[in-house]
This record gives structure tokens, sequence and C-alpha cells, in this order.
């Protein structure tokens, strides 16, 4: 596969990346602003989004101690601004391809190049599924590009079917016998507090179960109206989800304010990522000896402490 290059052999980058300026009133801590600029523009950044970055060349780069990086990217994950595969160091910015996609076909070349280049990661079904909501000519280049790791782009869910609903003007057997003038339609009858039923009472009785299985609970009115948009189907894996999460967050001891607003999470269909026993990155505990994102920072301040009671003696 044949892409653009500059002169090390390298495919050809974006000089410049688009940065919305809702960036600045988004409600970041100072940090996680700083943090998320530097992953939008910053020497490792990518067109697509998905790119290599090591927590440490990040660290470097800005010039922060890992202590300090810890929270602002942990706010950016609960946030669902980036995902982070702390197993092979790769970086999701997850809306990037919405603002700034590969827009000829030596840009979309050169990009699969790059993402070749990147070891196998959980992160690239996810990629995909952006690259099929905002750039699609994209999406249905990359089977080409990459038949190994993008062969069969995602089924899309059939549409709903709509119900059919009852007309109030039509005429009843009842009204046979009576004239057109006093057929009244059939309009909904009010409760004794002068107030209509409820259309939602069946999402309603749902949303409290998620709720109540939630580990974080606030800002309840955005994550309700969030609820009715989703399906019977989704509403029940999102109760499942929710359940598997709390008790996760509970047995592992996990903050809350590394947690998303419920509303977010659902907004970002957040459940799917708890799909097949799966737990994602920066809620995992992981067996093999590795780390998640939270525990690498640990581990780098251990190092600085040796390093410098090392210096002092």
């Amino acid at each position: 596969m044949r892409a653009a290059t500059d002169g090390s052999g390298e495919p050809v980058r974006e000089t410049y990346f688009r940065v919305s300026p809702r960036i600045w009133t988004h409600g970041f801590s100072e940090d996680a602003r700083t943090l998320a600029l530097y992953l939008l523009t910053g020497p490792h950044r990518t067109t697509e989004g998905l790119y290599r970055l090591p927590l440490f060349y990040a660290a470097a780069d800005l010039g922060w101690r890992p202590k300090r990086l810890q929270k602002p990217l942990q706010e950016l994950l609960a946030d669902g601004f980036i995902d982070y595969d702390s197993e092979h160091e790769i970086v999701f910015i997850r809306h990037a391809l919405r603002y700034q996609a590969p827009a000829n076909p030596n840009m979309m070349r050169a990009a699969a190049v790059r993402l070749a280049m990147l070891p196998e990661t959980r992160l690239f079904p996810a990629f995909f599924e952006a690259a099929c909501r905002y750039a699609k000519p994209f999406a249905q280049r990359l089977p080409q590009l990459l038949p190994e790791r993008f062969g069969q782009p995602p089924t899309p869910p059939p549409p709903p079917t709509p119900t059919p609903r009852e007309n109030p003007f039509v005429r009843s057997p009842a009204d046979a016998n009576r004239p057109n003038d006093v057929i009244s339609p059939q309009l909904p009858v009010e409760n004794g507090n002068g107030s209509k039923p409820a259309k939602h009472k069946a999402a309603d009785e749902t949303f409290a179960l998620f709720y109540s299985a939630y580990p974080r609970h606030e800002a309840r009115a955005p994550a309700e109206k969030a609820w009715r948009g989703l399906t019977k189907a989704e509403r029940q894996e999102a109760i499942a989800a929710a359940k598997r999460m709390a008790e996760h967050v509970r047995s592992h001891a996990i903050d809350l304010h590394l947690v998303a607003l419920p509303a977010t999470w659902l907004h970002q269909r957040r459940w799917e990522d708890w799909r097949d026993g799966r737990v994602p990155a920066h809620y995992q505990v992981r067996k093999d000896g590795g780390m998640s994102a939270s525990e690498i920072y640990a581990m780098a301040l251990e190092t600085e402490a040796k390093e410098r009671a090392h210096e002092g003696q």
C-alpha cells in the first residue's frame, strides 16, 4: 500500500489540526484543558486521532511530573473525550474524525499506513464506528486499505418499526348513528390535578432501575432525557452494564469522580464497553502483572522518589 511520504519515508502528516472553540467552555479543569489541547495538537497527533502515546512522553512534552498528569488524564477518560489502551499505549480522540478527517485518497492511504503500524488494539472497533459516523468516505475505504482489520463494516441496526397511532377523528361503531358534528376527537383524559398522563411512564420505571444501579447519582434530569431516546433492548443492556460497573467500582474502591455522569455515559453508549465481560481500560485491575493507566503513575512516583533518595546519598 503506497501513500504520500515525507523525506524520511514516513507517511505525510497534517501540518495543523482543527480545534473547536467549545474546548474553552466545556467545563474542563485547567490541567485537563491543557492536556486536551496537547492531545489535539501535539507532535504525536495524527489526523485520524488514533495514535501511540506513552504517557511518559506526554509528561515530558508538557514539562509535568507524572503525578500532575494523573488527574487530568482521568478527567478526560471519564468525560469520554478520549479512550486509552494502556496495554499498547495508544490514545483515541473519540471525536477527532468529526472535525478533521482524511479528505482525499492520498490522505486516506497515509492514514491507513499509520493505522497498519499500530499494534492490535481494543480501540479499533470504536475507531471504525467513529469513522462510519463522522467520515463515511474514509470508512468505506478502510476495508479495502486494511482488510485484515476492517474487512467487515459494522451492521447498522434496523430502523425502528413505526407504531401505528389511532386517529381520534375516525368514527367508531358507537358513532354510527351520530351526526359528524357531534363526534369529538378522543383527546387524552386529564388527571385530577389538571395535568396530562405521563407519556413515558414505562421509560420512567426502567430509568429508576438504571439510576439506582448506576454508581454516580448526579445530574438526573439530563440522564432521564437521554434514557427516553433508548430502545427497550438498549435500556435492558444499559441496566445490566450499570450493575456490573457499580459492583466493579465498589469492589475496587474506584473514586466516583473518575466515573462519568450518567447522562454522558448514556449519550456515548458506554454500556457497550462492558459487553462480553469486558472492563474499560481506566477501570481495569489487570491479572497479568501489567498496569492500568492510574497504576503507571504510581510506579512513576515511586521511581522518582527512589531517584531523589539516591541523589541525596
